[in-house]
């Protein structure tokens, strides 16, 4: 009996999706609506790691190919700059200035956080595979 439940659930389910349009694809690639898509966008910006791993920005705009990009007002950053992630030994921790993304420029608040550089052509680094 609960196996035939379970069954129309997953049917219902099934049919609701598909009259809401859930077939529907969301990331194309003449619009820039849908879903992130690396393809869409341009260079990845440089990050430093806390201690579970978290990735935070350390530049708020960089140059991709002759293109200046930002990222959003507001997003969280470490102020130290690509230039301070590369003085870095990897896997070593550090405690980095945070901050905030705006005009352009990570504005510190006054907080810190232990945060790490990793060596992303490392084979055991987790987060890369």
């Amino acid at each position: 009996m609960a196996v035939k439940v379970y069954v129309m659930v997953i049917a219902v389910v099934y049919v609701v999706q598909m009259l809401c349009g859930a077939d529907e694809v969301l990331d194309d690639e003449n619009t820039t609506e849908g879903d992130y898509s690396y393809e869409q966008e341009g260079c990845p910006f440089l990050v430093a790691e806390n201690r579970t791993g978290f990735g935070t920005i350390v530049q708020c705009t960089h140059d991709c190919y002759g293109k200046n990009e930002s990222v959003p007002e507001g997003t969280r950053c470490f102020t130290i700059g690509d230039e301070g992630l590369w003085r870095m030994k990897v896997n070593m921790s550090y405690y980095c200035p945070l901050g905030e993304c705006r005009n352009g420029d990570c504005v510190p608040n006054g907080q810190r956080e232990v945060c790490y550089r990793r060596n992303w052509g490392e084979k055991k680094n987790k987060t890369m595979k």
